[in-house]
């Protein structure tokens, strides 16, 4: 979460959360949100699309799910925490 929060409070346009757990990342994205709030800095926009590295069905979920959205892939940050 650390990484998404300094993205999306430096000037990311759009951050995705790839996440196993639907109600930790809505967590998160609040987390992010308020901590741009509170800094004064522009948000970026921040999405979930689910997401388990353990199942290869879940990965192909996420890639048609990211295409849909027709974004550039800049960056791409992986956390095994």
């Amino acid at each position: 979460m650390e990484t998404a929060k300094v993205l999306a409070a430096n000037g990311a346009r759009h951050v995705i959360l790839g996440c196993r757990d639907g109600g930790k990342a809505k967590e998160a994205i609040h987390k992010i949100e308020k901590f741009c709030a509170d800094e004064g800095s522009s948000t970026a926009k921040l999405s979930f699309i689910p997401l388990d590295l353990a199942d290869q069905d879940s990965i192909r979920s996420f890639v048609r799910e990211f295409e849909k959205m027709d974004l550039p892939l800049d960056v791409l940050v992986n956390n095994a925490g």
